[in-house]
């Protein structure tokens, strides 16, 4: 399995076709790795699933905030 978050990873479909290519296989499908939609982005044919998940720093620090104001 192959996941792509953060900055990077959300925001960038060259750099996961990039990364992914690099592997040595077709492991992307174009169309879904262009959407830029979380969740699969692997050709079904790769064998190998490959995923863009949201890093939701967001929630970290909301939960962050509320441990330390009890």
């Amino acid at each position: 399995m192959l996941i792509f978050t953060g900055g990077i990873g959300e925001h960038e479909p060259r750099v996961r076709r990039d990364i992914a290519a690099a592997l040595g296989r077709d492991l992307i499908d174009d169309s879904a790795n262009e959407a830029g939609e979380e969740g699969a982005l692997s050709r079904s044919s790769s064998g190998i699933r490959v995923l863009m998940v949201r890093a939701r720093e967001d929630l970290i620090l909301l939960g962050e905030v509320q441990r330390l104001l009890g």
